[in-house]
């Protein structure tokens, strides 16, 4: 494996550190979520003094209940409306013993 430095500086000689290094950041990942959850509840607090950048923007979200309930007031099928799913796997990367929520 290439040496990899990470944006806190730390140079990742072999996949054993870089599990380590996953460790810690799993951890902390948490805490992150913590503090972005505290920012957004306080959001006249002027972040960018700080360097923290809080914005709004619009999203979109497909509601897929919504889509269900309109193939079959056209008249789809339970079979055409599964026929719509694919199966697929993917890797996930978690800690070991505990189990993806």
């Amino acid at each position: 494996m290439e040496h990899v430095t990470l944006n806190d500086k730390t140079v990742l000689r072999s996949p054993q550190q870089a599990g380590v290094k996953f460790l810690e950041l799993h951890n902390a990942t948490a805490d992150i979520k913590t503090c972005k959850g505290i920012i957004k509840d306080h959001s006249a607090i002027e972040w960018f003094k700080l360097g923290v950048s809080l914005t709004e923007k619009p999203t979109t979200n497909f509601i897929k209940d919504d889509a269900i309930a309109l193939l079959k007031k056209l008249g789809a099928t339970d079979e055409q409306i599964e026929g719509c799913y694919r199966k697929s796997t993917s890797q996930y990367v978690g800690v070991a013993g505990k189990s993806k929520k």
